[in-house]
């Protein structure tokens, strides 16, 4: 049985998903501490150069930092809010920083579009 590809399997790299040659999958631990099933293939797999896939591929990282930043942008709109329901309802003016930072966060934001499942 031969190993014919190695994917990290969680956030922490804890875990590495195994695809053998015989369509069989298994897991092994990368971590003392952690039970390591397949240990010896997985070994060799490493030691003849087989290489482990990330969990994420560039794409999907710079995606998910681009949903954090929109999401970071989008809460403090909300919670600045009320200074322009202020301005509009009683006239006090909103301070040239609150105005400045709302907008750096419209900026910020991007809208991606919707994946795929």
């Amino acid at each position: 049985m031969e190993i014919i590809k190695a994917k990290y399997s969680s956030e922490d790299n804890n875990w590495v998903s195994l695809t053998f040659s015989d369509g069989s999958v298994g897991q092994v631990g990368t971590t003392d501490g952690i039970r390591r099933q397949y240990t010896d293939i997985f070994q060799e797999y490493i030691d003849n150069g087989g290489t482990i896939e990330p969990l994420h591929t560039e794409a999907e990282l710079a995606r998910m930092e681009q949903e954090r930043i929109n999401s970071e942008a989008k809460a403090y709109l909300a919670s600045t809010d009320w200074y322009v329901s202020r301005k509009m309802e009683v006239g006090t003016d909103v301070p040239q920083h609150i105005l400045d930072a709302r907008q750096q966060a419209r900026d910020a934001v991007v809208h991606l579009p919707s994946q795929k499942i």
